[in-house]
């Protein structure tokens, strides 16, 4: 299951609507207190992370995530409309499989995806 933590409730949609059609299965939440709860109550394989989230913002939820050990291994990719470089570095410090610009994401992200939920390491490529 994929988890998408995303406040926009247009692009959660459009978002939810493609990896469905990909084949996942997804859950969605609209703020980041609401996406710990659903981590850490149903253990996804991965969580597509908007950075400004309400609540929590996505780097948060990433420290929180990488805390706790039961859901630590969870693919985590962060996604932002602004990406810069300290973002990305930020991000990737703090163990997130990847970060991706919104709206540059759509060709990559089943890619991506998948190559995280196989345990590839795929960060560093699929950043720029």
């Amino acid at each position: 299951m994929i988890l998408i933590l995303e406040n926009d409730p247009a692009f959660r949609k459009s978002l939810t609507t493609w990896l469905v059609l990909e084949g996942f299965s997804v859950q969605t939440a609209s703020d980041g207190i609401a996406g710990l709860q659903l981590i850490q109550s149903q253990h996804p394989d991965a969580v597509i992370c908007d950075l400004d989230l309400p609540k929590l913002n996505g780097l948060d939820v990433l420290k929180a995530l990488r805390q706790n050990a039961s859901v630590a291994d969870t693919a985590f990719l962060l996604m932002s409309s602004n990406p810069n470089d300290k973002m990305r570095c930020q991000a990737q410090k703090l163990g997130a499989n990847g970060f991706l610009e919104k709206r540059r994401m759509w060709n990559q992200l089943s890619l991506i995806l998948k190559s995280c939920l196989s345990n590839q390491s795929y960060c560093k490529d699929m950043t720029r």
